[in-house]
């Protein structure tokens, strides 16, 4: 089901993964920018999409185009940080080819190998009717992929295929998001596609896929120095291949996802719970001691919170109010795990382990609760 987009931004604004600017933003009144926990969601997004195209590939090498060294400044020792130049990679596409070459030189690689960077590339946010203004910046994650022309088919299909699986991955409605209708020889690509989320407003894309063939790759060459692997390229110029999707887009199709009204039985209305996959989710899992009024209590469970984060794993912990209002919190941050402590904790070391999405129980030792959740982070992230 999907529900009224206002309803989500309400949330947004309600639970810190929006923060309205008191200024102008780009002479606009009520701009926004990512709150803690949207700012969380986005760099879970970033860092998954990283995993998935860079760190488990053989093939896909990440490259970072957001500081710029001068030439001037290479030694180390003389080097200060004021003669980095940090710019808006809007003005980089260039050297987002370039650095395909580069990279095929330096480490000596052959088609089909590619690049993948995070960056501004261009400024193309949803409609300002439907998003709050200034919430999106139009940073992209992107991929060159080179390949041999005999197989650039070949890898246009697996990679719609794997992007596809990509985004489904972390939704709880995969149909949701589907290939949008293909075209062929369009201006400067040979094939081309999108993969789509039906937004409450309507489908829109929130990813671009394109065969480019070979014509940047030999305007790319032309005049270059070759060496040893440049020179085996040439005799077959390869094809170029581009992915790009939106950051603040696949925000905004996952937060719209994950937005669900349930009943619970702490609540007598319907309560709103956010969904989003582990992968995303901003907290992981969240401390709740039953007793607030016992001190020691408080004091096991703030060190098992400690020790949680110590650990890596985004925790929040929270001791005021009643346990049922401090349930629905956690169901609003999208929370998937919950541990629940109470007196009986103290003597036998057993703590309550409550999934956001079932209405089952586990007790288990308080000793074993970061393994448990480091178990099931890991199992999130392979399936």
């Amino acid at each position: 089901m999907a529900h009224s987009f206002s309803k989500i931004l309400s949330l947004c604004k309600r639970r810190g993964f929006l923060l309205e600017l008191q200024r102008k933003c780009n002479g606009q009144k009520g701009s926004y920018v990512y709150g803690p926990l949207g700012a969380e969601l986005k760099r879970n997004i970033i860092t998954e999409w990283w995993y998935a195209v860079v760190t488990s590939s053989s093939n896909v090498h990440g490259i970072d185009l957001k500081t710029v060294i001068p030439h001037e400044n290479l030694n180390i020792a003389t080097t200060d940080s004021d003669d980095l130049i940090n710019r808006d990679t809007s003005e980089t596409t260039d050297d987002t080819l370039s650095c395909v070459l580069e990279t095929a030189k330096c480490m000596d690689l052959e088609p089909p190998f590619g690049i993948a960077q995070v960056g501004s590339m261009f400024k193309e946010g949803l409609p300002s009717t439907h998003l709050p203004p200034g919430s999106c910046d139009g940073e992209t994650m992107n991929v060159q992929f080179l390949c041999p022309p005999v197989e650039e088919r070949r890898w246009f299909s697996q990679w719609q295929k794997k992007r596809l699986r990509w985004w489904r991955k972390y939704s709880r409605n995969p149909e949701r998001f589907s290939l949008g209708e293909g075209t062929e020889e369009d201006g400067a690509s040979k094939q081309q596609c999108s993969i789509q989320y039906n937004f409450p407003w309507g489908a829109q894309d929130v990813e671009s896929i394109s065969n480019r063939g070979d014509v940047e790759w030999r305007q790319l060459v032309d005049g270059v120095e070759r060496n040893e692997t440049l020179l085996k390229m040439e005799k077959e110029s390869p094809s170029l291949l581009s992915m790009a999707s939106g950051v603040d887009r696949a925000l905004w199709a996952y937060m719209c996802d994950a937005y669900s009204e349930v009943d619970r039985p702490q609540a007598a209305v319907h309560t709103t719970v956010l969904k989003l996959h582990m992968s995303l989710a901003p907290y992981k899992v969240a401390v709740l001691p039953k007793d607030i009024d016992n001190s020691k209590l408080c004091m096991y469970s703030r060190l098992l919170s400690d020790e949680l984060k110590h650990a890596g794993i985004p925790t929040t912990y929270s001791e005021a109010g009643p346990l049922d209002n401090r349930l629905t919190l956690q169901d609003e941050l999208g929370t998937p795990y919950r541990v629940i402590t109470e007196a009986g904790t103290l003597e036998t070391g057993i703590v309550t382990l409550q999934g956001r999405d079932t209405t089952g129980e586990e007790d288990m030792n308080g000793k074993d609760v970061l393994l448990s959740i480091q178990r099931m982070l890991f199992g999130a992230r392979i399936n």
